[in-house]
């Protein structure tokens, strides 16, 4: 038997050689340069259209903002006027009632059912009011409005009459 052959340590490499010098890649062929140049081009249409996709998008929203805008402010608008509406109206009620109150609040010398009777025949000229109903007993008047407001009157008087009042048109 021949006894094992002794492992040699490995040789060191001097310091100042220099690595093994990597493969260089070959050189691209005309027909792959070709094909490259027209991926990047292609690359770059489909940026474009997808930015200009984007830009339509954000002119649709931009659109779409403005009449949301629009209309939000129109409905501003109706109900602005709308509330001013109904703050005449109530002026108006209110300065119907107040006419109504003196007309019933003039004395008459034939006692509350005259005075009543006088002043629903005062408040029917108002074509605001739908309804009109006396209490003598209570000695007050109730009306109904258009509007749906109901209110009792009581007599006012202040020696005006109702036709005195101003009501706004």
């Amino acid at each position: 038997m021949t006894p094992p052959e002794p492992v040699k340590p490995p040789t060191p490499e001097p310091a100042d050689a220099a690595p093994p010098p990597k493969p260089t890649p070959p050189r691209p062929t005309p027909q792959e340069i070709k094909r490259d140049q027209d991926a990047q081009a292609e690359i770059l249409r489909q940026d474009q259209k997808n930015q200009e996709r984007v830009a339509v998008v954000a002119r649709e929203k931009a659109e779409k903002a403005e009449k949301v805008e629009i209309e939000r402010k129109r409905q501003e608008k109706i109900l602005l006027e709308q509330e001013k509406e109904q703050e005449e109206q109530a002026r108006r009620e209110q300065a119907i009632v107040i006419a109504i109150g003196r007309e019933f609040g003039r004395p008459y010398n034939s006692g509350p059912g005259m005075q009543a009777e006088q002043a629903m025949n005062f408040a029917k000229k108002f074509p605001d009011v739908v309804d009109i109903l006396a209490d003598t007993l209570g000695h007050r008047l109730t009306v109904q409005f258009k509007s749906g407001w109901r209110t009792a009157i009581l007599p006012i008087p202040d020696g005006k009459v109702g036709d005195s009042t101003k009501i706004p048109s």
